[in-house]
């Protein structure tokens, strides 16, 4: 596949009262054909800047990345007190009958048997147990018509609007049978974009963090009954130390789907020189072939990422947007004051970027939009924000913006100094 990316480099523009702009290093985002993959994207964990993406709006079949909102509500669940990890789950007719269907991903459950929240949680991560994820459902929500409805919320309350839940494993309907989520179609599966699918894998690490405790877990042992017990073994054989393993990428999560529509899909989370950045990865087209064809594309684009484009602070706390070194104190002891960022202006750009390729503005508090102030000046007193203008962030996110303030204090000019200065500007 002939490799296609274009580099859209995004303008940062500051105003003043209209637009001033200075040179300094912009934020990249790369978009083209670089995945032989139906869809795909990449972004920063912390900040959820887009890094590249590839066919990132389209709805399409997710199959068990579902699971990823699931965990969410669960780990929500233990956090409010209405579950624990020690919390027994009753299996009903469902997860029982979906545990004996060899052709889906499972553990062995006992009939009429119990099972605690933190085994079956383990079993949705590491084995992408679709029983397990019918049972954790019904505790969540009591139903699993409950746990849909639950679903749908927490994806709108996200932002995201265009996502197709029908049931908590993501498994096709026609698995399911008469116990489908109601009124819907008996072929239907749950559908996000890839940009749907990175902002729910962002929002479950950045609230639960040690979800990844679990994720990086090869293989984990589940008691079936007292006395048996199981070895579930890992999905994301991209984890260090099974087959897809790439070395120069630690891998610890986050999440594979597989279905007949959805094809090999993968939600991947690698953290390397002190960032960590998420991929999506759906529908991998060389499957067929390539047992590994998911994790083949993710190492590709975490790749691409990573051997592109560096996080950077392109301005230190305290620095000088070169417009905008000082502002005026027509009536201070000094006439001038230095103004500085009060944080660090960090993100993501090509490696080769440049100070002389960007262009990033300020725009001025109410109080210095004359660019002058009036005395006298507090030191660290605010005087406007400077803002990255951008696309090139997931939906919800915000850009990144450093507030502008004074760097020293400024007392008032005494009435001599005032009429000394009145008639030096006369004569």
């Amino acid at each position: 596949m002939k490799k296609i990316v274009s580099r859209i480099i995004v303008i940062l523009t500051l105003s003043l009262l209209g637009v001033a702009t200075v040179s300094q290093p912009s934020a990249a985002a790369t978009q083209g054909q670089l995945l032989d993959a139906k869809a795909g994207i990449a972004v920063d964990a912390s900040s959820g800047q887009i890094l590249y993406q590839q066919n990132a709006k389209q709805v399409l079949p997710i199959g068990s990345m579902t699971k990823m909102v699931l965990i969410y509500l669960t780990l929500q669940a233990i956090k409010e007190g209405k579950l624990t990890w020690n919390t027994e789950v009753p299996v009903d007719q469902l997860a029982y009958r979906l545990t004996q269907d060899k052709d889906l991903t499972n553990v062995p459950l006992e009939e009429n048997g119990h099972y605690t929240v933190g085994s079956l949680y383990q079993a949705a991560l590491v084995a992408s147990a679709n029983s397990a994820a019918v049972l954790l459902g019904n505790a969540v929500a009591g139903s699993q018509t409950g746990a849909v409805n639950q679903m749908r919320t927490l994806l709108k309350r996200w932002g995201i609007e265009d996502a197709k839940i029908v049931n908590t494993s993501g498994l096709n309907n026609s698995y399911l049978g008469d116990d489908r989520y109601p009124n819907s179609a008996s072929t239907a599966e749950n559908e996000m974009s890839a940009a749907d699918v990175a902002i729910a894998a962002q929002h479950l690490m950045a609230d639960y963090p040690e979800v990844l405790e679990t994720t990086k877990q090869r293989s984990l042992p589940f008691q079936v009954k007292s006395g048996t017990t199981t070895t579930m073994k890992t999905w994301n054989t991209m984890l260090p130390g099974e087959s897809a393993a790439v070395s120069d990428l630690p891998v610890d999560g986050l999440k594979t789907g597989t279905t007949d529509l959805a094809g090999e899909c993968f939600a991947g989370t690698v953290s390397k020189n002190g960032n960590r950045i998420i991929t999506v990865v759906m529908h991998a087209n060389q499957a067929e072939k390539d047992k590994n064809a998911r994790f083949t594309e993710t190492a590709k684009l975490m790749h691409e990422v990573f051997n592109t484009q560096t996080k950077q602070t392109w301005l230190p706390k305290g620095a000088q947007v070169n417009q905008l070194k000082t502002l005026a104190v027509p009536d201070g002891k000094n006439t001038a004051v230095k103004i500085g960022t009060k944080q660090a202006l960090t993100f993501w750009a090509p490696t080769a970027a440049t100070s002389n390729q960007i262009k990033l503005s300020y725009q001025l508090t109410k109080a210095a939009t004359k660019k002058q102030l009036a005395a006298p000046v507090k030191a660290q007193q605010k005087v406007g924000t400077a803002t990255i203008q951008s696309n090139d962030y997931l939906p919800g996110y915000s850009v990144p913006k450093v507030t502008l303030v004074t760097q020293t204090s400024v007392a008032k000019a005494t009435f001599g100094q005032q009429v000394s200065r009145f008639f030096q500007n006369i004569f």
